[in-house]
C-alpha cells in the first residue's frame, strides 16, 4: 500500500530537479502522475530533462504517469493541463505547484515580455491552478495543494518545509520524530517541517555548488568578469549533494500531501 494510492496528481515542472523527483515518488507511493512541462523531448531545452525521460523512469519503475506538455504562463494552457488531468484519470486529488521560471539578466538588459512571463510562471499560474482543483477537491472535501510560495496562503494552513541546517534544527527535528511542527503563536496556522539530510551530502549541495552558483548569479547581473569554474568537484556536488538533497525534499512534500 502506497501513501497515495489512487489518488490523482499534478506536478508542474516535472521535467527536472525537485519537480521530476516529485514525480518519481508520488508515482512510487501509488498516485496517477500528470507531469507538466513545457519540455517534452530531450534536447528541446539547454538544460537535461525532459517530460519523455520523467514518464519513462516512472513507467519503468512501476508506476502510472501521463506527460501533459503546458505553458503554464497562459491561463487556458492552465485549464488545459486539469481538463487533462481529469479526462485521463478523474478528479485531481493533489496539486504541486512547482515550476518556476526566472531569467538571470542584468537589469537593465531585462525585456519586459520575460518580466512578465516569470511572474505568470511564478505567481499568477499557481494561484489559477489552486482555484481549478479546488473545484474538484472542495465538494468530496479533501485533496491537497502544495506550492512553493507561502505568501499564496497567509489565510490557510500550510506547512513550510525548510533544511535542517544547524545542529540546532537537527536537534528539533530530532524531538518532532520527523513530523511537521505546529507554530506555538496564537492564530498561526503555519507549521514547519524539517528535512535532514547526511551532513557530507549538504555540504555539498549547499557549499560547493548552490552558494557558490548563486554567488556567480547574483553578481552577473552587475557584469563582472568572473565565470565559476566547473570541474569535478562539481559535478560531484551535483550527484552526491544535489540530487539526495532534491530526493530528500521529495519526500518531505509527500509526507504533507498524502
Amino acid at each position: 500500500m502506497g501513501r497515495l494510492d489512487d489518488k490523482v496528481v499534478i506536478v508542474t515542472g516535472a521535467s527536472r530537479g525537485i519537480g521530476k523527483d516529485i514525480a518519481l515518488l508520488f508515482a512510487a507511493e501509488g498516485g496517477k502522475v500528470i507531469c507538466a512541462a513545457r519540455t517534452v523531448e530531450e534536447g528541446s531545452h539547454p538544460l537535461e530533462g525532459s517530460l519523455n525521460t520523467t514518464i519513462a523512469e516512472i513507467r519503468a519503475a512501476g508506476g502510472e504517469a501521463t506527460a501533459a506538455a503546458a505553458n503554464i504562463s497562459l491561463p487556458e494552457d492552465c485549464e488545459a493541463l486539469v481538463q487533462t488531468a481529469r479526462d485521463t484519470y478523474g478528479p485531481v486529488d493533489v496539486l504541486v505547484n512547482n515550476a518556476a521560471l526566472t531569467y538571470f539578466i542584468p537589469v537593465k538588459d531585462y525585456a519586459l515580455n520575460r518580466w512578465m512571463r516569470s511572474w505568470a510562471v511564478n505567481f499568477h499560474a499557481p494561484f489559477i491552478l489552486s482555484q481549478l482543483v479546488l473545484e474538484d477537491m472542495m465538494p468530496r472535501g479533501s485533496g491537497s495543494i502544495v506550492t512553493a510560495y507561502g505568501a499564496l496562503a497567509y489565510s490557510f494552513r500550510f506547512t513550510w518545509i525548510s533544511s535542517a541546517m544547524g545542529e540546532g534544527d537537527r536537534a528539533i527535528a530530532a524531538r518532532s520524530g520527523g513530523s511537521s511542527i505546529s507554530s506555538p503563536l496564537p492564530g498561526h496556522q503555519i507549521a514547519l517541517r524539517y528535512v535532514v539530510t547526511p551532513r557530507r551530502a549538504y555540504h555539498k549541495y549547499y557549499n560547493i555548488l548552490c552558494n557558490p552558483l548563486l554567488w556567480f548569479l547574483q553578481h552577473y547581473m552587475w557584469n563582472p568578469p568572473y565565470n565559476p569554474a566547473v570541474d569535478a568537484s562539481v559535478h560531484d556536488a551535483w550527484e552526491n549533494g544535489y540530487v539526495p538533497v532534491n530526493q530528500a525534499f521529495a519526500q518531505a512534500v509527500a509526507a504533507e500531501a498524502r
